[in-house]
């Protein structure tokens, strides 16, 4: 994908398979192998409503792409809001904490 739309491609976690692609005006999309049952579950798993939304790639250039927003991660960003994914997520991985503080 990367190559294909000539942007960077950076490794973020090679183990987990996440990645990052930046394009050269700075936009930047991450790419996780699947976790869970179904693309719901895998984004039901995620740190924060914001990192649960996905979208098609070939519609992601489109005016008004299909979003799957489980939690309602579209409209916290619009309202530039920082809520949790689940209420375990941060006792599941304390570093969440860190990054909470990050994009908050």
């Amino acid at each position: 994908f990367a190559r294909a739309v000539r942007a960077a491609f950076v490794p973020l976690d090679v183990e987990r398979g996440i990645a990052r692609v930046v394009a050269r005006d700075g936009a930047s999309l991450d790419f996780c192998r699947p976790q869970g049952a179904d693309l719901e579950a895998d984004l039901r798993r995620r740190d924060f409503t914001l990192n649960a939304i996905a979208c098609p790639l070939g519609e992601w250039l489109r005016d008004a792409p299909r979003w799957t927003d489980p939690l309602g991660g579209v409209a916290d960003l619009a309202a530039r809001r920082l809520r949790v994914a689940s209420p375990d997520a941060l006792t599941a991985d304390p570093l969440r904490v860190l990054r909470a503080h990050r994009v908050g």
